[in-house]
Formats: structure tokens, C-alpha cells, sequence
């Protein structure tokens, strides 16, 4: 679950800037910012909010306004445009991972038309990418939640942190299939998003355990393995809320499995990944402030992907051992990585 970053709190939106971009704004014969596409730019820009599918789709919306509002067959102009939208909207969000993927992809798409076509041509061609990676973000959980729901046995007792699309269809897709699944949830300090998977799964009518983070290892012993989501998947590890790391050392301890459930448009090189460490308020830790005491509130971590057993995506089941392979299969564009 995406949480607000520190200091960026939701506000009234301000009176729009104009935003320089390298062809000027002879390209579109009137004010970009007349555009549909530059709207939503600054709405990505401002969404401090919501989850990295939502922003993902706001994204590609964005990168289809600009393809189907480009004017002209000027391929030179229209390349240089699109390159700083993509840049611009990797830069609104560096941590969402999709969001790259999806920039990175229609980048190199960008790159590799051949010579013979103009701006308008290749304007559909990404307009279609873009349309199928919407698609596709939407098939993709529906492969994983059949995959994982297949994978759980006929009776089986999981322990989960935070809150994720994939673990949440995975079991709610076994309970459809009269298999006994109970889960444990950590409630996921300190916004609680764990609360609301717990909620999610009661209206299933399944058994649900909420405990506090810390009773994770109390309850080990009642577990048979680990379902966690990812926010991003990188060569020796991922990324997910805070506290999953100490849930995957305890499990290695005790000798439960770890899973991970995760699309593909999540995997990223860790070169071109952003930083993970995004924090929140120290409020939301404790309200009163005291005098030599600071409040730490990091929002996410990296765990090694050496306490992983598997992964469950959209491409079939992974083996941390063969990430790195999978992650080369994307070329990255220079133009992102260097951000």
C-alpha cells in the first residue's frame, strides 16, 4: 500500500506553472498547457496518495493525450517531447517502479521505428503499447491470483504483511475453491494497512487472525508459510513495507517458506530502481513530540531475496536464482537511468 512521502502532504492544487519542455511550445502551434496530456502530468505530479497500479495507469493515460494530441509528422520534434514526458513523469514518482517500466518500455519502443515512418505513425504505435500495458496490468493479477491460488495446498495457514492486490486475490481465489485457508495479518505499523486486508478476507468469510507486528514470531509455530507482496523486485532482493524483512529472518529460522506474489511490470535493475527509503511523518509514530528523541518512520526496506523460496507472477512461478535473467530481458533507455 502507498503512503504520502515526508513533506509532501495533500493540498488544494495551485495555479498551474508553465513547464518548459525542449521543442517550446511551437510544436503544439498553441500552449502546451492547453493540452490534455499536460493535465495530466501534474496530476501524477500532485497523487502522493495512491498505489503504484492506480499511478501506473494515471501514467499511461498521460503518455496516450500526448500521443493522440501530437499535431504534426515532425519525428525529430516528437521525439524529443515524448523523451521529456517520460523523463517527467519517472521524475513525479522515482519509486514506483511500473511507471518506469512503462516509460522505459516506450522509450526504447520510441528508439527502434524505423527511419521511413513520421511522428504520426509512430504516435499510434506507442498510443497502442500504452493501451496494451493497461491491458495487461489488468491480466496480469488475474494470472497471478490463479497461479497462487493453485500453488496453496488444500489446507494451509499463512501469515501476510501490509496490504496487496496479489496476496489478497491469491487466497481469496483458494477460499473460492473450498480449500482451508487461515491467514494472519500483521496490521503493519503505523498507518494499519493491514486492518484493511484483514477486513477484505473477513467478508470472504475465512478465518482472519489480526496481530500486532511484533507477535509474528509468538505465532510462528501456528504457520505453515509466508505470502507477501513486492513493491519492486531487483536482482538480490525486494522491496516491500517495513517489517517484512524480519518476518522473512524469522520464517528462515523456524523453516516456513517464503512467497512472494508480484506482476511483472515490477521487476527493475537495481541501477536504474529508485531509492526505497521513503519515510512518513514522525506523528504518525507518536503524536506527542519529546524533547532527544527522534521518531524514525522509514516506510520500506529491502529484503534479500536469499530468503525468498519463490516468486508468483504473471509469467509463471520464479526462483530467486533466475531474477537476474529475467531482469535482463528489459533493455533499459539511457535517458531514464541517468535521472
Amino acid at each position: 500500500m502507498r503512503k504520502s512521502r515526508p513533506g509532501r502532504q495533500k493540498s488544494c492544487p495551485a495555479k498551474r506553472e508553465r513547464i518548459p519542455s525542449p521543442s517550446g511550445q511551437n510544436a503544439f502551434q498553441k500552449h502546451s498547457e492547453d493540452f490534455v496530456y499536460r493535465e495530466l502530468l501534474e496530476e501524477v505530479k500532485r497523487d502522493h496518495f495512491s498505489g503504484a497500479s492506480e499511478l501506473a495507469h494515471k501514467a499511461a493515460r498521460t503518455l496516450g493525450s500526448f500521443c493522440q494530441e501530437w499535431p504534426n509528422e515532425d519525428r525529430n520534434k516528437f521525439s524529443d517531447e515524448f523523451i521529456w514526458l517520460a523523463k517527467e513523469l519517472v521524475r513525479a514518482q522515482r519509486e514506483i517502479t511500473p511507471i518506469f517500466n512503462l516509460a522505459n518500455k516506450t522509450v526504447n519502443l520510441l528508439k527502434s521505428q524505423p527511419a521511413r515512418l513520421n511522428a504520426r505513425q509512430i504516435a499510434d504505435q506507442i498510443a497502442k503499447e500504452v493501451s496494451d500495458f493497461e491491458k495487461n496490468s489488468v491480466q496480469a493479477l488475474a494470472a497471478i491470483w490463479k497461479e497462487g491460488a493453485e500453488l496453496l495446498p488444500a489446507k494451509t495457514t499463512v501469515i501476510t504483511f501490509s496490504s496487496s492486490a496479489s496476496v489478497l486475490g491469491i487466497i481469496r481465489q483458494a477460499n473460492q475453491r473450498k480449500k482451508q485457508v487461515e491467514a494472519f495479518v500483521c496490521e503493519s505499523r503505523p498507518l494499519l494497512e493491514g486492518r484493511r486486508l484483514a477486513r477484505m478476507l473477513a467478508e470472504e468469510g475465512m478465518k482472519v487472525n489480526l496481530i500486532v507486528d511484533a507477535a509474528s514470531g509468538f505465532f510462528i509455530s501456528k504457520i505453515d508459510l509466508v505470502l507477501v507482496g513486492a513493491d519492486s523486485i531487483s536482482e538480490n532482493n525486494f522491496v516491500n513495507k517495513i517489517g517484512t524483512y524480519a518476518l522473512a529472518v524469522l520464517a528462515r529460522q523456524h523453516k516456513k517458506p517464503v512467497w512472494v506474489a508480484t506482476e511483472e511490470s515490477k521487476f527493475i535493475s537495481q541501477e536504474a530502481r529508485g531509492n526505497p527509503a521513503i519515510g512518513g511523518d514522525p506523528k504518525e509514530v507518536w503524536q506527542q513530540s519529546q524533547s532527544n528523541i527522534t521518531c524514525l518512520n522509514p516506510y520500506f526496506e529491502e529484503i534479500p531475496l536469499n530468503l525468498v523460496e519463490k516468486i508468483i507472477t504473471n509469467q509463471g512461478i520464479l526462483s530467486p536464482a533466475e531474477v537476474p535473467n529475467f531482469i535482463r530481458q528489459f533493455p533499459l533507455a539511457l535517458e531514464l537511468v541517468e535521472l
